[in-house]
C-alpha cells in the first residue's frame, strides 16, 4: 500500500474512532441519567433495567471497536 492511501485510511480509521467515543459517551450519559431517575424513585421499573443492561452491551460493544481502530491505526503508522 503506498503512503498516500495509507494517510487516506488513517484518517478514516481516526474519524470512525472519534465516532464510535462520541456514541460511547451518548451511552454513557443516558446510562448516568437512568441511574439518577432510579436512585429518585422507589420502585425500580422493569424496562429501566433492561434499557440499562441494552446501553452497557452497547457501551462494551463500542469500547471493542474503539480499541480495535486504535489498533488498526498503530499498524497503519508504523507502515507510514
Amino acid at each position: 500500500m503506498d503512503e498516500e492511501r495509507i494517510v487516506l485510511v488513517l484518517a478514516k480509521t481516526s474519524d470512525l474512532k472519534s465516532k464510535i467515543i462520541n456514541c460511547i459517551h451518548k451511552t454513557s450519559n443516558a446510562d448516568n441519567e437512568a441511574n439518577q431517575t432510579d436512585s429518585m424513585e422507589s420502585e425500580a421499573k422493569p424496562d429501566a433495567e433492561i434499557e440499562e443492561d441494552d446501553n452497557e452491551e452497547e457501551t462494551e460493544s463500542l469500547l471493542g471497536i474503539k480499541d480495535a481502530l486504535e489498533s488498526l491505526e498503530a499498524q497503519l503508522t508504523s507502515l507510514q
